[in-house]
Parts: C-alpha cells; structure tokens; sequence
C-alpha cells in the first residue's frame, strides 16, 4: 500500500506490517506490505492509499527527445 508519513508508520506495526522491499536491499519509500496476518486491515488500507494517491498531483512528463 502507498501511504504518507504517520499512516505509513502505522501500518508497518501491524501484524506481518513491513517495509515493502521487492528486491533485497531496495526498499520502496513510501509503501508498506502488510502479510495476511494483518489482512483484517487490508480493507482500511486500501481506501487510505486510494484517498493519498488520487490526492498527488500528476507527474508532468519530460518532454521527449527528438
């Protein structure tokens, strides 16, 4: 789940919460993984982390090389 600051923290003190780390030694900032021993929270993170990310503001595009 992607989630700010103080969210974030909360969720990976949850039950199987942690750091999101897809590849060994590369953590991605600003998301959590939460295992199915927390999946009774799954739910509430979902509509936390849809609510922050339709809350982001689009990334402008570079403009491509010709």
């Amino acid at each position: 789940f992607k989630l700010p600051g103080s969210e974030l923290e909360s969720a990976k003190s949850l039950p199987g919460g942690g750091q999101f780390e897809p590849m060994a030694g590369r953590p991605m900032g600003g998301w959590v993984q939460v295992s199915t021993a927390g999946e009774a929270h799954w739910r509430s993170l979902a509509e936390q982390a849809l609510a922050y990310v339709a809350s982001i503001a689009p990334a402008k595009a570079s403009p491509k090389k010709r």
